[in-house]
């Protein structure tokens, strides 16, 4: 994304399970930018990074 990991801050992080992840299961992350903000006229960044996790019969396994 470019962005200087020097002036990243994590804020915040949730995730949803939709069936069980067993051991064995082959899982493919399919990460995507669900939106970009700013606060405080510029002075703050947001990036909303999305991924969604699917397991080896292309299931939703869970998202974060």
């Amino acid at each position: 994304m470019g962005a200087d990991l020097r002036e990243v801050l994590h804020g915040e992080q949730t995730f949803t399970y939709h069936v069980p992840i067993c051991a064995g299961d082959t899982l493919t992350f399919e990460p995507h930018i669900a939106d970009i903000f700013d606060k405080k006229n510029g002075a703050l960044e947001f990036i909303v990074r999305e991924v969604a996790v699917k397991n080896q019969t292309a299931a939703l396994a869970g998202s974060f």
